[in-house]
């Protein structure tokens, strides 16, 4: 597949079917990751593979996180949506950066790490698998870090990353003329 068809084709997937991904697969889209451009080739970034267990506990925080939220108590059907949600793909990751005293080096690492999050997500989409990266509040929550074995002192959580076969692949959306983007002065 030509690069631009990939950029152009790629999209947020939101739900997926259950079959496991590749070794590989996951192996070589992390590699190709940590092939994005990063300020003095710091590497800010880092991924965690989520086990089944840490899925499961995460998953019930999101629920308590949403309970909490809610105007009425949740029943158990819709608990069951949360989690299920939470847990449909058949990976996941969570993605983030080393935090850094100076506020112009901490953007830089975050735009390493979207740089690094979308060389992820256009190998696994050349690969007929796709992604969805959330920055939901879980990725907030004190909670979360504990869970993670990270500090928050240290360790910035910019998201979770949903990694599957697509269920579906939504259409793609209308998007504006380029001259809307590209002006010469």
């Amino acid at each position: 597949m030509k690069t631009l068809e990939l950029i152009k084709g790629r999209r947020t997937i939101h739900s997926f079917v259950s079959t496991k991904i590749s070794e590989t697969t996951l192996t070589a889209a992390i590699e190709a990751a940590i092939h994005a451009p990063n300020h003095k080739l710091t590497w800010p970034w880092f991924f965690i593979r989520l086990k089944p267990e840490t899925r499961i506990l995460l998953a019930e925080l999101q629920v308590q996180a949403k309970a909490k939220k809610s105007r009425e108590p949740m029943n158990d059907i819709a608990k069951s949506a949360v989690r299920s949600k939470f847990l449909e793909s058949p990976e996941a990751l969570i993605v983030g950066i080393k935090k850094d005293a100076d506020p112009a080096r901490q953007k830089e690492d975050y735009a390493s790490l979207a740089c690094a999050v979308q060389n992820l997500s256009l190998y696994l989409w050349s690969e007929n698998v796709g992604s969805k990266w959330s920055t939901g509040g879980l990725t907030k929550m004190p909670e979360t870090y504990k869970i993670l074995g990270l500090s928050q002192e240290t360790h910035e959580i910019d998201g979770l990353i949903f990694i599957g076969y697509p269920k579906n692949v939504p259409v793609k959306p209308e998007r504006p003329p380029i001259d809307q983007f590209y002006h010469r002065v």
